[in-house]
């Protein structure tokens, strides 16, 4: 499988910001307020769904702010 260099890192980024709150809520669940499996398995994917999001929204505000898909050059229609 070919991963792509510009959305791996993103990926990366977007675990480190969610890992930290998705363990904490795991370390709840387990001791303080425990979680129903099925609540548990759904917050789990909601957060890989997060990552997965926050992945493409980081990727695409980078390629919004940079020129790499197009050539930069002047703006006609300003």
């Amino acid at each position: 499988m070919r991963h792509n260099k510009l959305f791996t890192p993103k990926i990366y980024e977007s675990v480190t910001s969610v890992l930290p709150i998705t363990a904490m809520v795991m370390i709840l669940s387990i001791t303080i307020a425990p979680l129903t499996p099925g609540t548990l398995v759904l917050f789990l994917f909601g957060a890989l769904m997060l990552v997965f999001g926050m992945g493409f929204f980081m990727l695409g505000a980078e390629m919004a702010m940079t020129c790499r898909l197009y050539a930069c050059g002047p703006v006609d229609w300003l």
